[in-house]
């Protein structure tokens, strides 16, 4: 942000661990389960207006079981999320709109993605990031940097418009029915319970009346 800038937009940007944690060190991995613990603990606490959930994926790697299998993850666990779900594709920095945009229908082409309806999880729809290769800094190219830039501040554009204008936002504790903020159920007591309760109290309440007299 500079100085000059009247309309100044702020972003809080939450980066969640990966699901299917795969450190070489068996001993630090994250587990899903405490992926999600970390996940709920930061939507009913720390940010709840939450504007949207991106789900990131590099073009790079191409898309593999884990990444379908974090996608339902999220589909299962979190179906509130639509509304507020986006998928963001990285690396797309040489490739322009008609490449991403085959790239988008190969994805949801495949057959794990049409059987969950993936598509339809992510209501906020798709977007594209992409930064300079590394290989320019030891190998200068000025086209490839030209089309490259020219690409990049496309997609950033298209992004940041996007979540500049978003007003709505997800809050858990609207939510009527979740499972991370329980709500209080008052427990239904039979006729007999609730005779058994009153009996109870009217002999407290003659004991203490018998204690009182007692020491009169």
């Amino acid at each position: 942000m500079t100085k000059h800038q009247e309309n100044a937009h702020f972003f809080t940007i939450v980066d969640t661990p990966g699901l299917f944690d795969c450190v070489r060190e068996a001993d630090k991995r994250i587990s899903n389960g405490k992926v999600q613990e970390l996940l709920n603990e930061c939507i009913t606490k720390d940010i709840t207006h939450i504007h949207a959930f991106a789900f990131v994926f590099s073009i790079s790697s191409g898309m593999n079981q884990e990444d379908i299998q974090s996608m339902i993850f999220f589909q299962t666990n979190y179906p509130e999320f639509k509304k507020f779900s986006m998928l963001i594709v990285s690396h797309c920095k040489e490739k322009n709109a008609e490449e991403r945009n085959n790239v988008i229908k190969e994805l949801f082409q495949h057959p794990a993605v049409v059987k969950c309806k993936l598509r339809e999880y992510f209501g906020l729809g798709v977007f594209f990031t992409g930064s300079f290769r590394s290989e320019l800094r030891n190998d200068p190219n000025l086209h490839a940097a030209t089309n490259q830039i020219t690409n990049i501040l496309k997609m950033r554009e298209q992004l940041l418009d996007f979540l500049v204008s978003r007003e709505e936002t997800y809050n858990i504790h609207r939510e009527p029915r979740t499972v991370l903020v329980p709500k209080v159920v008052l427990r239904r007591f039979s006729i007999n319970t609730i005779f058994m309760i009153i009996m109870a109290v009217i002999f407290a309440f003659l004991a203490i009346i018998f204690a009182l007299l007692a020491k009169c």
